[in-house]
């Protein structure tokens, strides 16, 4: 059974994806990436409810539900400067 997941970005956009819950946080990543939302060039950082998504585990781990939503955290490079 699918279920609609909101995803927003650091910028406030929302959108939404249909995703089994037994889907691992890596292939939700890669379901994002694939829809180019957002545009990312590499796959994003995941977090709900304040806390970090971890690629392995499944999302019903983290007790997520049709309408909840997934925020994207924008991801910082850092420079080394030799």
């Amino acid at each position: 059974m699918l279920i609609r997941i909101t995803v927003k970005d650091f910028t406030g956009t929302k959108f939404a994806l249909d995703v089994d819950p037994t889907t691992t946080v890596a292939e939700f990543k890669q379901q994002i990436t694939a829809a180019g939302k957002g545009k990312y060039t590499r796959l994003p950082v995941l977090s709900f409810k304040g806390h970090e998504l971890r690629d392995g585990r499944e999302l019903h781990h983290y007790d997520i539900v049709a309408k909840d939503t997934i925020h994207i955290r924008k991801i910082l490079q850092h420079h080394c400067n030799s």
